[in-house]
């Protein structure tokens, strides 16, 4: 899973401007196929970075990975998720479950 948290922040970092705070993601997963919606802040101001198909497709890939992973250690499979990251590399990855796997 490491591997898919770094394609993660390392896509995301690399679509937001030079001198962001931090940069985050909230996706909705649902029979492989990933809705992603991505942020930044910088000065003070939130704004949306665009980033290329490539990219879009390997962060969906690697939430998928993440997911899969996880219920194969006998999680609960999530719908939900948040990702979000620093220049630094410090990141967090919060999940939210679906009511019917809750």
């Amino acid at each position: 899973m490491e591997e898919s948290y770094r394609t993660i922040a390392t896509a995301l970092l690399e679509a937001c401007p030079p001198g962001v705070q931090r940069a985050w993601l909230e996706a909705e997963l649902d029979d492989g196929h990933a809705t992603t919606r991505y942020w930044y802040e910088k000065d003070g101001k939130t704004a949306q970075p665009k980033l290329p198909s490539l990219a879009s497709f390997q962060i969906a890939k690697a939430l998928n990975e993440i997911r899969d992973a996880m219920v194969k250690t006998g999680q609960a499979p999530w719908q939900r998720c948040t990702f979000s990251v620093d220049p630094a590399g410090r990141f967090r990855f919060d999940v939210d479950y679906d009511d019917k796997a809750a």
